[in-house]
């Protein structure tokens, strides 16, 4: 696999004992947090949720058949970006993206989407999980 487009830090998966991905549309205005999935540090909150080309959640496949479902948020702290920015296989076109990983774990929670004028955080939602907001 691709460290390029499915960088997944140490490779460990979520544990099993934790919530689902958290869906989104039930509850966005109030503003839930939203942590890593691996080390519950704290990345965006579900008021961050925004729609990008008129949808807020996307299913792509990477060139290495990799799936994945991410959600559209305008603002995520917590993540550190990794490696150059590109337009090659870009899921949003005129975006250019670049990995982002958890600043606590630095497993891959997703890519920040950049366009002349807009930018925006395509997180993977498998590995985000509600928290509380003092964990």
């Amino acid at each position: 696999m691709s460290e390029r487009f499915a960088l997944r830090g140490d490779g460990q998966k979520p544990a099993t004992s934790k919530p689902p991905a958290p869906k989104l549309s039930d509850d966005r205005g109030k503003g839930r947090a939203l942590g890593c999935a691996f080390c519950r540090r704290p990345i965006t909150t579900t008021a961050a949720a925004i729609q990008v080309s008129g949808s807020h959640e996307y299913t792509f496949v990477n060139p290495d058949n990799d799936v994945f479902r991410i959600g559209c948020f305008a603002d995520a702290s917590g993540l550190k970006k990794y490696g150059p920015s590109t337009l090659e296989y870009t899921w949003f076109p005129g975006y250019a993206w670049q990995v982002e990983l958890c600043g606590g774990c630095r497993n891959q929670l997703g890519w920040f989407y950049r366009s002349k004028d807009h930018g925006f955080h395509g997180l993977i939602l498998d590995n985000l999980v509600e928290i509380e907001e003092n964990e």
